[in-house]
């Protein structure tokens, strides 16, 4: 009778080789475990988030970006718009050109019935500048303009009607005719709030809002004038954003209430240098729909016309921690993945 090679009466050389596989095959089986569930760890598994790294071809030449910039001292305070633009050149994609118009304490619906609307201390050319030189299609072409508007006028309905009116009757045109794709930056609701808008969280959510709903009036625009436009050729917007700053302000109070403190100056209302590149980071992200470049203390530049304060700049760890919330709240990373910048 043949001998059963699976006894252990069976040939010492027989068993010994079957022993040697599943030994072999169990190792295996271990191994590929412990890669899966250290890719799951990592953000790899099929329910993950990938993280959208940006990795440029250095074959290709960089490309021109034009910014524009409308907004108050939310956005001017610490050189958000210079900021940004030295965050993008580090990615290694883009060459960046921006200008700005910008007020204190404006209003988007005044800035634009405003002919003297820019102040000149705040632009690129520190030149007059009216919204409509800004957007004059014969001489000027944007890629984005990134507007914000003063923080409670989202959150105020009267406020917020009287900028839609204007949004769809003056605004959606300029970025259309310029082919300007417009951001919105969600401003983050006041440290120590007022009654009327209720607690931060409640203010936060009036903010996100107003915001969207300026967002929803200008990409209803953009439809009904694609369906109309002939042009060929020309480079047209699809639709206005909303970059969620006031959300990863909540993001960083949710999860350390000591650094949420430290994003404000005294009055509770506009950012230090530490808001200010949460802010940067989150528009950075809503646009190029990407990961911003590790942080590095040289994208802050002091000088003429770039209004920082004297706030101390943000530490390595406090960056990191910045930078995550904010690619947590535009989606390009989830709370799977923790990057250690130090």
């Amino acid at each position: 009778m043949p001998r059963n090679p699976y006894s252990k009466s069976g040939s010492s050389g027989q068993s010994s080789l079957l022993e040697r596989c599943l030994i072999i095959g169990g190792l295996l089986g271990i191994f590929s475990f412990a890669t899966n569930f250290h890719s799951i760890l990592l953000g790899g598994g099929t329910n993950a988030k990938t993280r959208k790294t940006f990795r440029r071809d250095k074959s290709k030449p960089k490309e021109s970006l034009r910014i524009a910039f409308v907004g108050n001292s939310i956005l001017f305070v610490n050189d958000s718009p210079g900021l940004l633009a030295r965050l993008i050149e580090a990615s290694g994609k883009y060459h960046v050109m921006y200008e700005s118009c910008m007020k204190p304490g404006m209003y988007l619906n005044i800035i634009h019935s405003d002919m003297g609307g820019c102040d000149p201390g705040l632009t690129q050319s520190h030149q007059d500048l009216t919204m409509d030189k800004l957007f004059d299609n014969t001489t000027q072409s944007w890629d984005y303009v990134v507007l914000n508007d003063q923080t409670k006028a989202p959150a105020t309905p009267m406020e917020q009607m009287t900028t839609n009116v204007l949004l769809k009757r003056k605004f959606a045109q300029q970025s259309w005719d310029t082919g300007a794709t417009p951001i919105f930056l969600q401003t983050a609701a006041y440290q120590h709030t007022k009654t009327e808008f209720g607690t931060f969280e409640q203010f936060t959510k009036l903010l996100h809002d107003g915001y969207h709903d300026y967002a929803n009036e200008v990409t209803e625009c953009f439809q009904k004038r694609r369906q109309s436009d002939t042009s060929i050729g020309t480079r047209r917007p699809k639709e206005a954003r909303v970059s969620p700053v006031g959300e990863a302000y909540a993001e960083v109070k949710s999860k350390n209430v000591e650094l949420w403190e430290q994003l404000y100056m005294a009055d509770g209302v506009h950012p230090t240098p530490l808001g200010t590149w949460l802010q940067v980071c989150v528009l950075y992200a809503t646009m190029l729909n990407e990961e911003p470049p590790d942080y590095d203390p040289a994208f802050w530049k002091t000088g003429p016309g770039t209004y920082r304060t004297s706030g101390p700049l943000p530490t390595q760890e406090q960056a990191t921690e910045l930078w995550s919330a904010a690619l947590r709240v535009t989606g390009i990373m989830d709370d799977q993945f923790y990057v250690d910048h130090s």
